[in-house]
């Protein structure tokens, strides 16, 4: 196929318009995902805060030996 094959071909489009409502659908999904990344980014900075708290906890205070007793 050739560029003349296609040159005379009418391609649909909404109007401006649907364009910008589109437009503005988008927007606003756009922005539900940037909200719900950072929130999510939030709680990956918070699970690490917990992890390292733990982890200092169980360096200086020791496990807990009742859970050494479960086994």
């Amino acid at each position: 196929m050739h560029y003349e094959d296609f040159k005379n071909i009418a391609l649909p489009f909404p109007n401006r318009c649907h364009q910008a409502l589109i437009a503005d659908f988008l927007d606003r999904k756009t922005a539900d995902i940037d909200e719900a990344i950072s929130k999510k980014q939030r709680l990956i900075e918070l699970i690490k805060e917990q992890k390292a708290i733990l982890i200092s906890r169980a360096v200086t205070k020791g496990l807990n030996p009742k859970c050494a007793n479960a086994r």
